[in-house]
Order: structure tokens, then sequence, then C-alpha cells
């Protein structure tokens, strides 16, 4: 049995408490309900309600088997081109084990800024700090996530940003031994340079080798926000100190268009930056955006689906109590479409 599922019959009596569900009276009502929590269970993991949200807004399949895979597909283009989703309040984190690929696919890096106030945080320590962490996050909790600016940036942008605050982290850990092991700061800055290239490559060479990664051997570097702006838009220190980089592309086109609203602020409206070698992915996203389906854009479709999530969320908080699983299925198919960022309909935004 994997954590997922144990997880789910860890919290299962729980959630039949809080959504006030009716006992099963037979073997079939049983079975289905037990399939109802489990799917809402499953689908209670944040960072999937932020790829549902990216895979509804730009139009993208999802590629993975059995959870395992790229967060989504591009079929559109030949070959298809591959993203990994990324979504947190702060900042994103990169692990050194996603620069590999056996195939000769465009892959990109999706990064999304959380806009939610949930407050069902549990602070844990990680390699002695503190940091936060969602816990018992409910289905209707769900409803609760937004979504500010979206960034799209081509993996080896992002490749070139890891090498780079990796090298940092080297240069930090290390520089105690300046005039020791290393003459001077300059040539423990190019030592650092190289071993982090080296570092990465070690990595790269075990998953094309077949061997498992453990989680241990994995190194994770964060991309702020404010870092993905100002590689996208060209300005900034941090874009500064990338372009000093021999390896960095000088010549990305860049694209800023206006995305979603955000559900605290209705006249916010939220931003989508893209950046690549072209504008022919530019142009399809772009394009995907603008173009009206059923007489309005997908960001106009999204804006409805956030009120629509507010007003249920609402309107659970009224019913939880007496809620009947048995007797209001079709709350039950709202509350599953719109914790997916669906209007109700899978193909709406197909």
């Amino acid at each position: 049995m994997g954590r997922l599922e144990r997880g789910f019959w860890d919290n299962k009596d729980r959630l039949v408490r809080k959504l006030g569900l009716s006992e099963p009276t037979n073997e079939r009502e049983h079975y289905h309900q037990e399939a109802f929590l489990k799917r809402l269970y499953q689908n209670k993991k944040p960072h999937e309600s932020a790829e549902d949200y990216v895979r509804n807004l730009l139009g993208l399949g999802d590629s993975r088997i059995n959870g395992h895979g790229s967060d989504t597909i591009d079929n559109s283009f030949s070959p298809p081109i591959y993203s990994e989703i990324k979504s947190s309040i702060r900042n994103v984190l990169i692990s050194n084990t996603q620069f590999y690929h056996e195939d000769n696919s465009r892959h990109y890096v999706i990064a999304v800024k959380r806009e939610d106030k949930l407050s069902t945080f549990e602070l844990v320590r990680r390699k002695g700090k503190k940091k936060k962490i969602i816990r018992n996050i409910t289905p209707e909790d769900l409803l609760l996530f937004d979504f500010g600016d979206i960034f799209i940036l081509p993996l080896e942008a992002v490749k070139e940003h890891y090498l780079l605050q990796r090298t940092k982290a080297l240069v930090k850990d290390n520089e105690k031994y300046t005039g020791k092991r290393w003459k001077n700061y300059h040539y423990l800055s190019t030592f650092m340079v190289k071993n982090s290239k080296k570092e990465l490559q070690e990595i790269i060479n075990r998953q094309k080798n077949g061997d498992s990664i453990s989680h241990e051997d994995r190194i994770f570097v964060p991309l702020t926000f404010a870092q993905a702006a100002e590689i996208v838009m060209g300005y900034g220190e941090h874009h500064r100190n990338l372009i000093r980089r021999k390896s960095f592309n000088r010549d990305y086109e860049w694209f800023v268009i206006r995305g979603p609203v955000l559900s605290s602020d209705p006249d916010k409206s939220s931003k989508i930056f893209m950046m690549d070698y072209g504008t022919k992915v530019i142009d399809e996203i772009v394009k995907r955006l603008t173009e009206k389906i059923s007489g309005k854009t997908r960001i106009e479709l999204i804006n409805e689906v956030k009120g629509k999530r507010n007003l249920l969320y609402r309107e659970l908080q009224d019913k939880k109590n007496d809620w009947n699983f048995e007797e209001d299925g079709n709350l039950e198919k709202r509350l599953i479409a719109l914790a997916k960022w669906q209007n109700y309909r899978e193909d709406l935004f197909s």
C-alpha cells in the first residue's frame, strides 16, 4: 500500500465527518462512497490544483502515466512540448533531477504564484530550518486555492539559473577556505562554477544509466518570482548575473499578457510572462488565451470559474453539517469540477 493510500485510509473518517455523509446502507453504496472519498483525497494535493489550473487555462494535456511523467503535454507541436508546473506562495524549488529527458522534445518550467490566504499550515523542521507546509486540507479547501502570475520559461534558462544559484551556495559554504585551499575569491568562484556543472552532470549521467535518485541525493534551488520576472523581462541584478555566464542565451524573445483576475481582488489581474528562443510557442499561447470559445476567451472562462468556486465554497459552509451525499449528487459534481478548475464540463477548455 502506497503512502497516498495509507493517508487516505487514515483520513477517511475525518472526511466523512467533515462532509456530513450518511452511512452506506448496502455494499454498492459503500464502494460508491469510498471511490468518491478517495478521489477527493487524491485531489487534495495543492500542486495538482495548480496543474489543473494551468492545463485548463493554456489548453494543455496531462502526459503522466500512473502519476509519473511530465505534468503537461502540448501535442499541437511536433515533437510535443512538455512542461513541469510548480506553484508556491514565495518561490518554487528546482531539483537537479529535472534536467534530464530521454526524448528530444522541448521542455519548459511553468512557475505559478499562489495568491490565496489559506491558514492550514504546520511548521516542520527540514535540514535544520523551520518550514511551513500545508496540512489538513479538506475537499472544500481546494476551492480556496487561487493563482496569480504565471511564468513560462524554457528549461535551458532555468538550468542556467540553477547553476548560478548552486555556484553561489557552494562559494558561500567554502569561502572560509579562501587563502588556504584557494588562492583568492576569484579562484574559489571559478572552481565552484566548474564544480556545480560537474555535480549536475553526474546526476544526469546517473539518470541516463537508469539509476534511481534518492531524495537525499537531490539538490533543490529556489527560483523566486522576482527572479523569474527578471529572467523573462531581461532586467535587474539577477539577469545581469545570468548574462555574464557564457552559456546563457542572450537572444530570448519575451512577451507579457494580462491573465485572470485574483479572487481576493477582482479588480486586479494577474500577468502571464513568457520567454523562448523564438515566438512560435509564445504566439500559440497568446492565440489560445485571446481567441473566443463559445463567445469568451479562456481567461474570461477561468474568471467565471473563480467566481463559481467562491460561491460554492460559501454554499458548502452553509450545507456541510447536513449535506447528504446520496441526495445531493449535483453538489458533488460541482465540487469535483470546480476543485479541478473546470466549468462542470471537462471539454469546455479543450
